[in-house]
């Protein structure tokens, strides 16, 4: 129907089965048959014939406008689906809570400036529920930490825009530990940490309980921000990545522990459905903005690998 009405519209405006055609790039036969299937769906001529040139009759004039209306609706419909063409309409964007609290007023101002005509409907929310959003068809693309080396079986793809490394952290003026020690020595020590469903803080518990040692959350908290605060006053030990302690306004009150024996990188992953359509072009965007905001953090100052009395 919507080359019919291409067909129609070609020749309402310039009343001339050959120049419709040429313009269509069609014989005048196949312009004649495809309005000639439009009045036939229609129940009406839409062009007297008995004159020439053709005249539009009171029905093609009255849904001329509504013709056009429609063709419009049709193209932008199929520019939904062409990867090539710019984005536009709703983005729905899960952010994992962590890269939200440091990254967020970033990613949402590049991909205001990159794509003036796409809006953005934003989730943030733990990377596993996020990862089942996504799964769902809930979101398009979500932000997320996952585990180094993690690989996406259908019907998600996904990408690793880079990696950071998690790192243990205790207050500067108020040490509770070695600098320099095991996981298991760290049995006993409260801890300040995302709240429950966070991969890292589940990665320390793993660790914790491999060894036979307990772990005590004093303070679990979706701030990461706050987080650092306590521990720099001295409250419990953190686990962060790196790079969000090198955006902290806590960094300088701040030491990181070497626990030798634990090793956690946390990979950051652009996670998606198949068949973005226009939206895939946001995926390039995404990936440069929060490669650029981890990678020109400052870094800690001063980070001693002397032993300190705990």
């Amino acid at each position: 129907m919507i080359e019919d009405i291409k067909a129609f519209l070609a020749v309402y405006d310039d009343p001339s089965l050959t120049r419709a055609a040429d313009r269509l790039c069609l014989t005048q036969s196949a312009v004649s048959r495809r309005i000639q299937r439009l009045e036939e769906q229609l129940g009406g001529e839409l062009f007297d014939r008995s004159v020439k040139p053709l005249r539009p009759t009171a029905l093609a004039r009255r849904i001329h406008v509504h013709a056009r209306t429609l063709l419009s609706n049709a193209d932008e419909f199929l520019q939904l689906a062409c990867e090539d063409s710019e984005p536009e309409g709703t983005l729905r964007l899960g952010v994992t809570q962590c890269v939200s609290d440091v990254a967020l007023p970033d990613i949402l101002s590049r991909l205001k400036t990159t794509f003036p005509a796409l809006d953005v409907q934003l989730q943030s929310d733990w990377s596993g529920n996020l990862l089942h959003l996504t799964s769902s068809g809930h979101l398009d693309i979500a932000i997320a930490l996952m585990r180094h080396g993690t690989t996406f079986a259908a019907p998600l793809e996904g990408r690793c825009v880079m990696s950071l490394e998690a790192v243990v952290v205790q207050s500067r003026g108020a040490p509770r530990a070695d600098s320099r020690t095991s996981i298991a020595a760290l049995a006993g020590q409260e801890w300040i940490l995302n709240a429950g469903g966070c991969g890292y803080r589940a990665a320390l518990e793993r660790a914790m309980a491999n060894q036979g040692a307990g772990m005590r959350v004093f303070v679990d908290s979706q701030d990461i921000e706050g987080q650092l605060k306590l521990v720099a006053s001295g409250l419990g030990l953190g686990l962060v990545p790196r790079e969000f302690l090198n955006m902290s306004a806590s960094r300088d009150q701040l030491t990181i522990i070497d626990v030798f024996d634990f090793v956690l990188t946390i990979d950051v992953c652009l996670v998606y459905g198949k068949a973005l359509g226009n939206l895939g072009k946001t995926l390039g965007t995404l990936a440069a903005t929060i490669e650029n905001k981890f990678g020109q953090s400052p870094k800690v100052s001063a980070m001693p690998r002397t032993v300190v009395a705990g």
